[in-house]
């Protein structure tokens, strides 16, 4: 998948994949995952934290879950150079201001060199957890995030201008990958 923005929730060098479903104290191992009897899951190899990757209104995003919890990086657009889009990049950067200053205690905002707009979020979660609550943490995040992305697209962000995996999305849906 391109244009995922970087984690900290990659698998490390010595981190072995696992395929299927393999019997271990316990439980089970699938995947990455242990899984209890209760069916809770949590990282099988504490160093090693696991992630996908998905779109939410054609802007990419990551979610890892580690054992510090569950952390968010969206690559929320790209600030249009001065050889192009040079009008809309005032009204773009005050937007920007403005939402550093009201996005939730927790959020991170920032322009990186390249000048995208990134946003990460840490969650803290107790391991381990159900693939439910997973979700459920993510779903409440994406759904506080949409009237900040509306506001960013007013402002003249074009998520579609990312190009590779981004523009092929729905911006008004979603599109999911599980890699491996």
């Amino acid at each position: 998948m391109t244009n995922l923005p970087p984690s900290s929730h990659q698998p490390q060098g010595r981190c072995k994949p696992v395929a299927g479903l393999e019997r271990i104290a316990g439980g089970s191992r699938i995947g990455p995952f242990r899984v209890d009897a209760t069916g809770r899951i949590d990282p099988a190899e504490p160093d090693c934290a696991t992630g996908f990757g998905f779109h939410w209104r054609g802007h990419a995003m990551h979610a890892g879950l580690g054992q510090g919890g569950l952390q968010i990086h969206a690559r929320l657009g790209q600030v249009p150079s001065t050889a192009g889009r040079a009008d809309t990049r005032p009204g773009l950067f005050a937007a920007l201001r403005f939402l550093a200053r009201a996005m939730p205690i927790g959020w991170r905002l920032r322009l990186a060199p390249d000048h995208s707009i990134r946003l990460e979020r840490s969650l803290t979660v107790k391991m381990p957890t159900s693939a439910v609550d997973l979700l459920a943490d993510l779903i409440c995040f994406l759904l506080a995030l949409a009237p900040y992305l509306d506001l960013l697209d007013e402002s003249g962000l074009d998520a579609m201008e990312l190009g590779g995996a981004g523009a092929a999305v729905d911006p008004v849906g979603t599109a999911s990958t599980c890699p491996g």
